[in-house]
């Protein structure tokens, strides 16, 4: 991903008016020190263009064709649509946001007030930075499994913290009443219900990525790996093929004692789901 490498820096002021500023604080040195690594690393950066993909729909389990019609005139809704009649659908972090609408239905929340809490929901970190709040809290929850939480304030304020940052800013300041929703189980019941975690990271490998075929793996009816090939230009330097992978393989077709083309190979295997 190409979004961020010029003129990076930290600013993780907020933008948007809080009635409690104060709670950003308490994202401290740590929160500045993974953004920075998050932004270098390029295995963030493919999970976080996997997040952007817009790969996922709704069902009627979700919400009926009438409810997701009206939130969507609210403008509470953000998606892609194949003209007036076409599904809707959403990326990770939009179809999470759905989910967030859903939850806090459940518990009485009017969405007049959920509607204010969707600009915090969205927010970016800031406007040197191309990765959004929701986007480096997911990936924590979703790449090392760190418990995120959502809260939102009576009026609408909403912010994602870890529950170390959590727990200080209910520890030092006057934050009392809020609701708390768990991000890691809202991406959980997402992906498990309607794709597997690895099932998804091809999906947005196939909207992503540039490739001659893909070959899926499986051993009793489970999934169990996939590998994706592509060739290139001999005059393209191994290394530079390899330089972002950890399990490939390179094969070469030699045409007259030179190197014509090159074939890449990436294989993973997948993960095994719990019972």
């Amino acid at each position: 991903m190409s979004e961020g490498t010029e003129d990076f820096s930290i600013d993780t002021s907020s933008k948007l008016p809080r009635s409690h500023p104060e709670i950003t604080m308490f994202r401290g040195d740590h929160f500045s020190i993974n953004l920075s690594k998050t932004y270098e690393s390029q295995n963030c950066q493919k999970l976080i263009k996997n997040f952007r993909s817009r790969i996922l729909a709704l069902t009627q389990e979700d919400a009926t064709y009438r409810t997701i019609s009206h939130w969507d005139t609210m403008g509470l809704l953000e998606c892609e649509r194949d003209g007036e009649k076409g599904w809707r659908r959403f990326n990770l972090i939009e179809r999470l946001w759905v989910q967030v609408i859903i939850e806090l239905r459940k518990i009485g929340l009017s969405l007049e007030k959920i509607k204010l809490s969707k600009p915090f929901f969205f927010e970016k970190i800031s406007d040197s930075c191309w990765i959004t709040y929701a986007e480096y809290y997911c990936l924590s929850a979703f790449a090392i499994a760190r418990p995120v939480q959502l809260i939102v304030l009576e009026d609408g304020q909403a912010e994602f913290l870890d529950c170390a940052e959590l727990k200080d800013a209910e520890k030092w300041t006057s934050l009392r009443h809020f609701i708390s929703l768990s991000v890691n189980n809202l991406l959980s019941a997402i992906l498990e219900r309607e794709v597997s975690l690895d099932q998804y990271k091809i999906c947005g490998l196939i909207d992503s990525e540039d490739f001659d075929f893909l070959r899926v793996a499986k051993d009793k009816g489970e999934m169990v790996g996939f590998e994706y090939q592509k060739s290139f230009s001999g005059k393209i330097p191994e290394q530079e093929l390899t330089e972002n992978f950890n399990n490939y393989e390179i094969k070469k077709n030699i045409v007259n004692g030179r190197v014509a083309s090159r074939t890449r190979i990436i294989r993973e295997k997948a993960k095994r789901q719990k019972q």
